[in-house]
């Protein structure tokens, strides 16, 4: 389904980087709720390089618009009359490591000139429960999946 774009008088772009097991999907939840109230367009990770992709000719950004291939913003979308939440998750942390990190002063060099803002984020958390809630979500295991690896054995 298509975004409608909400217009903004000054463009303004929040970029939230989701790292696994440290509380993101509830940020995302938030976002999605919210973001249409504050003015902003939220794009998921399935959607993010669309945010990209309005910038390609300020990042270093050559990929395709999104994993699936459908896009959600209209063509005519203009960076510099929307305001975005940008979820980069998953396979799309690595739009944000290789698409906006490189650029990122230039990005908010570009915002800035146009009367805007870009802000980035990330949650983490204490890496002992960190690596306590990886290891329950995705418990390691051997001799072809059916043994478990103990919790000690598993750890650094």
């Amino acid at each position: 389904a298509r975004h409608a774009i909400n217009q903004a008088p000054s463009p303004k772009a929040l970029l939230f980087v989701h790292f696994a097991k440290c509380g993101g999907t509830a940020v995302r939840d938030y976002l999605l709720g919210h973001s249409k109230r504050a003015g902003f367009t939220f794009l998921d990770y399935a959607h993010a390089a669309e945010f990209l992709s309005l910038h390609r000719d300020a990042l270093a950004w050559g990929g395709s618009n999104n994993k699936k291939g459908d896009r959600v913003l209209p063509r005519a979308t203009q960076w510099n009359l929307s305001s975005f939440a940008v979820e980069f998750h998953h396979y799309a942390e690595n739009h944000y490591w290789r698409g906006v990190l490189p650029r990122l002063g230039a990005l908010r060099r570009r915002y800035v000139a146009a009367g805007g803002a870009l802000v980035t984020f990330a949650l983490i958390r204490d890496p002992a429960a960190h690596m306590l809630s990886w290891y329950r979500m995705w418990p390691p295991r051997r001799n072809h999946r059916t043994a478990l690896v103990p919790l000690s054995e598993w750890l650094p």
